[in-house]
């Protein structure tokens, strides 16, 4: 690790916190705004941990740096952290403890690091990862989506992990959320939120980039009509099929008027650009998500994925293309599972 700046040690209800952090400003706001999450999980009688470690880094290189030396942990995975503005580690074994990492650099990227309703966000939403441990949540890491992606080279980047998003990761997402709301944090994570929607507004720029590539690759004949209209169609549902995800938890606990406010925003700015069958696809994920089980084994939840892999195929259908993808049960969880970690 780094130089460390700051180190302290404070008990909180009853939890022993320790923050360690090597950046230079902002340290103090941010042990408040965890005190604070500390506090009404606890009042929430949502919490579980005797101890927690805050690390408040520059970037997750100490952590990632671990990580590689575990066998267990792919080069994605890695570069998956490296990206996060905040992650949470705990022990499936032993729920009485976690570690918190914030990351200043991503934070700051993301355009969160000078907003502390934003970062406590974050906070919450990483310290409900370990309460929402349920069933169905446990049975996301027996199954396992493969895609056989053809056309385009980018289509199998981004479909593969936009699939894997909204089937297998979903449940940890939701369950998660679900978790902060029923404790009261409504009004951090509809902000959070709504910075999420803005961020998803301001991508749009970016589309007509895109778009302008594809009519010229088309127009090259370096790309066929087909591939175009999937790899515009598959840009346009990354950008918007996983706020489905962030919005459903709030139907799911009856804060109609939150997730109403955050799809307005989308009905006014978004889905009239995108087009009819990414609402479509959109309104169908959403009820899925909201209708989901806490309770599936890893059986039942291999059939919701496929139905949920039906609504990326039926839509990506409307552009011509043909997703194929197969879904699996594995007898043994990963090998973090088997130590007692989840993935990040």
């Amino acid at each position: 690790m780094r130089n460390v700046k700051h180190f302290s040690l404070d008990r909180i209800n009853g939890t022993e916190l320790r923050t360690v952090a090597d950046v230079d400003g902002g340290v103090i706001p941010l042990m408040q705004r965890e005190e604070t999450v500390i506090r009404k999980y606890a009042q929430a009688r949502l919490w579980r941990h005797r101890r927690v470690m805050l690390f408040i880094l520059e970037d997750l290189q100490p952590l990632m740096r671990q990580a590689r030396l575990r066998a267990s942990v792919t080069a994605s995975q890695i570069a998956d952290i490296q990206d996060q503005p905040a992650t949470v580690l705990y022990d499936l074994k032993a729920l009485d403890e976690c570690s918190v990492y914030i990351n200043r650099q991503a934070s700051e990227r993301a355009g969160y690091w000078n907003d502390l309703v934003a970062m406590e966000g974050l906070l919450v939403h990483e310290h409900a990862h370990p309460v929402a441990e349920n069933d169905t949540v446990r049975a996301s890491r027996l199954v396992r989506l493969d895609l056989a992606v053809e056309g385009d080279e980018r289509l199998p980047r981004v479909l593969q992990g936009l699939a894997q998003k909204l089937s297998l990761y979903a449940p940890r997402e939701i369950f998660a959320n679900e978790t902060a709301l029923r404790a009261s944090f409504g009004d951090v994570l509809l902000h959070l939120n709504q910075r999420l929607v803005a961020d998803a507004i301001r991508g749009l720029e970016g589309r007509q980039a895109l778009l302008r590539q594809i009519e010229d690759a088309t127009s090259r004949q370096a790309m066929s009509q087909t591939s175009a209209a999937a790899v515009l169609l598959a840009g346009d549902l990354q950008m918007c099929l996983p706020l489905a995800i962030e919005v459903a938890p709030f139907y799911r606990v009856g804060q109609d008027n939150m997730a109403r406010e955050l799809e307005s925003v989308l009905k006014s700015a978004m889905f009239p650009l995108l087009g009819p069958q990414v609402e479509q696809a959109y309104l169908a994920l959403r009820a899925a998500y909201v209708s989901l089980a806490p309770d599936l084994n890893a059986t039942a939840l291999a059939a919701w994925c496929d139905s949920v892999g039906g609504v990326l195929a039926a839509s990506l259908a409307q552009a011509g293309y043909t997703l194929q993808y197969r879904i699996d049960v594995m007898n043994e969880p990963p090998l973090q599972e088997k130590d007692g970690y989840p993935l990040p």
